[in-house]
């Protein structure tokens, strides 16, 4: 479910790779051979939004995983809200390979599909932000 898989294009539309029901990432660790490994999916549906994202393995993940769920009443601003609340998360964590402080702090929907926001959101105020594996 986990494992690398040849990429179908996921990468391109959510920085990261599709497993089984949900998206991995790897991402910097300071150890080349051992990537951090992250599961995340995103959440949609009329007023709400939510992200969970876990670090499962790599060479940061020795004391087990870590990593957050967040649900918000929302829509678009909802969406907002989690990339904003995911990115105070991470800071906090102190997860290696995140730039958040270079996040930008707003995302334009003007001409998306309402379907794309949600994706195209977390990837350009999060997921875009970490430093990709080597």
């Amino acid at each position: 479910m986990l494992e690398k898989r040849p990429d179908t294009g996921a990468e391109a539309f959510m920085a990261a790779r599709m497993g089984l029901g949900m998206f991995v990432k790897d991402v910097a660790s300071g150890d080349a051979a051992r990537p951090d490994r992250w599961m995340l999916h995103q959440a949609a549906n009329d007023g709400f939004r939510g992200l969970f994202l876990v670090r499962f393995d790599g060479a940061n993940a020795q004391a087990g995983p870590l990593g957050f769920v967040l649900l918000v009443n929302g829509d678009n601003d909802g969406m907002l809200a989690c990339c904003e609340i995911a990115r105070e998360c991470l800071a906090a964590l102190g997860v290696d390979g995140f730039a958040g402080a270079s996040a930008p702090a707003a995302f334009s929907t003007a001409g998306l599909k309402q379907e794309e926001i949600i994706n195209l959101g977390f990837k350009g105020l999060v997921l875009d932000h970490f430093a990709p594996a080597p």
